[in-house]
């Protein structure tokens, strides 16, 4: 039988004590773990906890994972849930999260158990405690006693507002070994990303005080975490200097059940079997860590390479090359290295190149597996989209416009596997029309460079319908949720 595997995340959790004097400080238990390996150098892909979990669940970097961050929608076209791969070799898997947050935007993919939580516990309730939390996974494991299929299980803590993390951490691995899944056991424990420092002045009432969220800021107080796992006995007590990513968690797991890693547009290693080849790898990859979504606006990057980080700022059009002190966590501007500036700069070009490519990939895979031959009339686009299209043999543009209206384009109405692409929004009347005269014209919206969705009754209502299996077991949560949108 394959072993369980627990991946236990504490929210918030900085990777080094910082004399802060605040809740988000490396917690003392992870000075307990000395039978993991340890990853001194490790990264989150976003210092945002739905990204950051996304990436988890996808080995993607996590701006490709959703196009926005309030109608959170995770493409699984080309299967990018690692969850799943994992149900198809006999996994049962679970999801247990404090924040509702969490429960509603990555619950669903990984699966949230309906039977486990406590009486007192609603699904509506924005943070449940990390004590109530050890007691659901409790319940859940013990119904689990005589189980026949190996557990997957994703568990979210947080160290917010929690003076005794440590404690509440221990418990959780005590509950693990009281039902015997500890030892023979897959285990990741880490963050999902840190929080800066107490000098920067940033606390969440602060931020909350001037309408702004700490992923703004990509410094390594925010964005390095404690990064601790053990696969088997024989391949644990290591220390791995090089840099890591979240994005690593899945291959790692893949690779010492024998089970292939396959997903092209992931840039993540496996670090079962450290070896001089596996090293020169991870010193040789570039990392990428972003603050928002690639539809989103305040959009922040960094590039990561051994010890350098290249920042973009998006919306100021500004890049700027930093040099990393690994061991006291900080980073200072340089200028004078113009040949690795432009290297990470290339290696930026490529990775944007890359998300934009998935995003039109995704977005039309059922389309390029349904038909053998495409007719597209293209509407709002961009260079990257008229070169991705053209990359593919068997697509056809015949027209591009602004509208569908005009007279030339009517003469192809009769086209067999006729497209409208980012054809304006207005005309979706048309659209509708179109398809149901002839039950073949399709309306599709691809992502363009530089689009940025504001708030709209659409985006309200995606984030409500995100909840719906919520609602259906709770009808309080609904009036919870639209109380909660008209604030």
């Amino acid at each position: 039988m394959r072993p369980d595997i627990f991946i236990i995340v504490t929210d918030s959790a900085r990777a080094f004590f910082s004399n802060s004097n605040d809740d988000r400080e490396r917690p003392d238990f992870y000075d307990s773990l000395v039978d993991f390996n340890y990853c001194k150098n490790a990264y989150a892909s976003a210092p945002s906890s739905v990204m950051s979990g996304a990436s988890m669940i996808s080995s993607l970097d996590s701006y490709m994972t959703s196009r926005n961050y309030d109608d959170f929608r995770f493409n699984n076209n080309f299967k990018i849930n690692n969850i799943e791969k994992i149900k198809s070799h006999g996994y049962e898997t679970s999801g247990f999260f404090v924040a509702r947050e969490l429960r509603e935007k990555l619950g669903r993919l990984v699966g949230v158990p309906k039977d486990y939580k406590l009486n007192h516990l609603k699904f509506s309730d924005r943070m449940w405690s990390n004590e109530d939390l050890n007691k659901c996974v409790d319940k859940y494991l013990q119904k689990k006693k005589n189980n026949r299929f190996p557990l997957f299980s994703l568990i979210w803590n947080n160290i917010r507002n929690d003076k005794d993390i440590s404690v509440n951490l221990q418990n959780l691995v005590d509950i693990l070994k009281k039902h015997e899944r500890w030892n023979d056991s897959i285990i990741f424990i880490l963050s999902d990303h840190g929080y800066p420092v107490a000098e920067k002045g940033i606390t969440p009432e602060g931020l909350k005080k001037d309408g702004k969220t700490h992923d703004l800021w990509l410094t390594e107080d925010n964005i390095r975490i404690p990064f601790y796992f053990k696969v088997n006995s024989n391949s644990n007590n290591k220390i791995i200097n090089e840099n890591v990513s979240t994005i690593d968690i899945f291959p790692t797991i893949f690779d010492f059940l024998g089970l292939s890693f396959d997903n092209v547009f992931s840039d993540g290693i496996s670090l079962y079997n450290i070896n001089d080849q596996i090293k020169k790898k991870l010193q040789e990859r570039t990392l990428r860590v972003d603050s928002r979504f690639i539809g989103q606006s305040m959009r922040k990057t960094a590039i990561l390479y051994k010890n350098y980080k290249y920042v973009i700022d998006h919306d100021k059009n500004q890049k700027e090359l930093q040099l990393v002190n690994h061991d006291k966590f900080t980073e200072k501007k340089i200028l004078d290295k113009h040949e690795i500036n432009s290297f990470l700069n290339a290696e930026y070009v490529i990775k944007e190149n890359k998300a934009i490519n998935y995003q039109y990939a995704v977005n039309l895979f059922y389309l390029l597996n349904k038909e053998n031959k495409l007719s597209i009339v293209l509407g709002r686009h961009d260079i990257s989209l008229l070169n991705y299209l053209k990359t593919l043999p068997h697509v056809n543009i015949i027209k591009k416009v602004d509208s569908v209206f005009y007279p030339y384009f009517l003469t192809d109405l009769f086209k067999k596997n006729l497209y409208l692409i980012n054809v304006e929004s207005k005309y979706k009347l048309l659209s509708f029309v179109l398809n149901i005269l002839f039950n073949r014209y399709k309306k599709v919206r691809l992502l363009n460079d530089h689009e940025v969705l504001n708030w709209n009754i659409r985006r309200y209502y995606r984030a409500v319908k995100a909840a719906s299996q919520y609602i259906l077991l709770e009808p309080l949560y609904l009036f919870v949720r639209i109380k909660e949108l008209i604030r």
